[in-house]
């Protein structure tokens, strides 16, 4: 792992702390999912094949459903990506 920017959040509502974070080696956005037990697990949530880094990431509730969802902006292309939280530790790209 290469992490380059991260945020917070409780992605699947089970009151434990999960970590999304960007990656620059290969280019991409991923959960660490927490767990009662305190260890963590990966949900690959987006890779792009695109040569570009996700330079901002943080966690809000977009579309007012009171889950939080991810908005990531690229350093290349100016594209920004918002992944809308389906409460199943599954983001849709928008």
């Amino acid at each position: 792992m290469n992490p380059f920017k991260l945020a917070t959040a409780d992605f699947n509502c089970d009151s434990y702390l999960d970590i999304v974070f960007s990656e620059s080696n290969p280019f991409r956005i991923e959960i660490l999912v927490g767990s009662r037990s305190g260890n963590y697990h990966i949900e690959q949530v987006l890779t792009e094949e695109l040569n570009s880094t996700y330079i901002w990431i943080d966690v809000g509730d977009f579309n007012g459903d009171n889950y939080p969802d991810i908005i990531a902006v690229d350093q290349s292309f100016g594209f920004i990506f918002i992944l809308l939280n389906t409460n199943k530790c599954c983001l849709h790209k928008h």
